[in-house]
């Protein structure tokens, strides 16, 4: 199975769309919770168990979280910073997993809107 973490965003809404339409099985990763969707899966990059638990029967990762671009202009610093802890817990994690292959396709949202 494939997730794609951060497929609420800009890059991975997109992704996500385009996987529907063309039928491929996928699961969107999401930092929030959106109990009415079958598909996704609700994951915490600060937290290492959250992250196992979102990585269970996944064999492929497309990695497309970043912070907003509002999260970007107001924090800029302490933003990036949280993420390249996020990324390392993501790390650690998928290295105790069966995931097989992992994309990294994350633009730090600087292109607008969520979807």
């Amino acid at each position: 199975m494939i997730l794609i973490i951060g497929g609420t965003g800009y890059i991975g809404g997109r992704l996500s769309k385009a996987f529907d339409h063309a039928g491929i099985d996928h699961l969107i990763g999401s930092r929030q919770l959106i109990s009415e969707k079958s598909n996704y899966r609700f994951y915490d990059l600060s937290s290492l168990d959250s992250i196992k638990k979102s990585l269970v029967g996944i064999e492929k990762i497309i990695f497309a979280a970043g912070p907003s671009s509002a999260d970007i202009y107001e924090n800029c610093g302490s933003n990036l910073a949280d993420l390249s802890s996020e990324f390392e817990n993501f790390l650690h994690s998928v290295s105790d997993s069966q995931v097989k292959e992992i994309i990294y396709i994350s633009s730090i949202h600087v292109y607008g809107k969520n979807l």
